[in-house]
């Protein structure tokens, strides 16, 4: 049960993805200020945290966004089970994002990291 928060969270931030997309004709939002973007959107500011990154570093994110996905239509992506939307980063700013290369090494949970994908499951993986 240790590793349930940062899961939660991630699947809160995907709502609150899902939630911005349907009021802007199903486009994410540009990946430099997705989480400004989707801030009115999240109930509680500590959703925005990596649970593990605040306990070590207070302030600190810990979430970064595939850029890749930077402003795209959900509907354009067409393998949403094997695309990374939402991760746990190495980058502890607000805002953060990179084509995937910022998964900690070890993963953050128990040696894991947590990824949000963009067909809003959140799975456990070791790193590569």
């Amino acid at each position: 049960a240790k590793n349930q928060e940062c899961p939660e969270r991630l699947k809160q931030l995907g709502t609150a993805l899902r939630l911005y997309a349907d009021s802007w004709d199903g486009f994410l939002p540009p990946a430099e200020r997705w989480m400004t973007a989707i801030k009115d959107r999240v109930q509680k500011d500590e959703w925005l945290h990596c649970p593990e990154v605040a306990r070590r570093d207070p302030g600190s994110y810990g979430y970064a966004m595939n850029r890749e996905l930077s402003g795209k239509a959900l509907s354009s992506i067409s393998d949403k089970a094997s695309t990374p939307l939402i991760y746990d980063s190495t980058a502890t700013g607000p805002d953060a994002h990179d084509a995937v290369q910022s998964l900690p090494k070890p993963g953050q949970h128990m040696g894991r990291n947590n990824v949000l994908m963009a067909d809003g499951e959140v799975r456990s993986e070791a790193p590569r």
